[in-house]
């Protein structure tokens, strides 16, 4: 979604994506967003890097929040045996995405196999690549195994879904994702609101 084909947008984009078992969106980075996920359904596995070779590689459930600022490459793939299910928003209405694929495609085999050595027919000759779009994969087949590096709090995420909502009136509640509760958030924020029936949201955020 973005003001291609929803005019009235200023300031934002979305995204639904959907990973089957084993899929994978590719590493990839949004030169003019920033991007901040909710996790609907689903386990999945997010890889960012960041600024000084840094390297974060961390889960996501579902209610939990992941954030990426603009430029940071990053992947995400489906552990769980499920669909995982994602809303996606950028704090651009038209936002870019450049990733391998696209990357890759836009410059041709001669070229990559010079730039890395490779004596043709290469590696870059069998991907066969014909299109500038960026694409997701799947399935992998190598198990994904879990462990305390993956498992421990990340300054990436934030577990919206899982903490007793700063907002409870009779009309319901709002759990707020925020820089004041989530730090690394810039320029975008989200709510989760929980509406009594004949409630209204006006009622909890006024």
């Amino acid at each position: 979604m973005n003001v291609d084909n929803f005019p009235i947008l200023a300031g934002m984009g979305a995204v639904l994506l959907r990973l089957k078992k084993g899929g994978v969106r590719e590493p990839h980075w949004h030169p003019n967003a920033a991007e901040l996920s909710y996790c609907l359904t689903g386990n999945a596995k997010m890889t960012i890097f960041s600024t000084n070779a840094r390297q974060d590689t961390f889960t996501i459930n579902p209610g939990q929040l992941t954030f990426v600022p603009r430029g940071y490459w990053h992947d995400i793939e489906n552990i769980g045996n499920e669909e995982a299910k994602f809303v996606i928003v950028y704090n651009s209405e038209k936002p870019e995405d450049l990733g391998i694929s696209g990357s890759v495609g836009s410059m041709s085999v001669r070229v990559l196999n010079r730039m890395f050595g490779i004596n043709p027919p290469g590696f870059f000759d069998q991907l066969n690549y014909k299109s500038t779009q960026d694409v997701i994969i799947g399935p992998k087949p190598a198990e994904f195994s879990s462990s305390t590096k993956f498992q421990t709090p990340n300054s990436h995420k934030f577990n919206l879904g899982g903490i007793t909502p700063q907002i409870q009136t009779p009309g319901g509640t709002a759990a707020l994702g925020t820089a004041t509760y989530f730090p690394v958030l810039a320029g975008l924020a989200l709510f989760l609101i929980g509406l009594k029936p004949s409630a209204f949201g006006y009622q909890l955020l006024n």
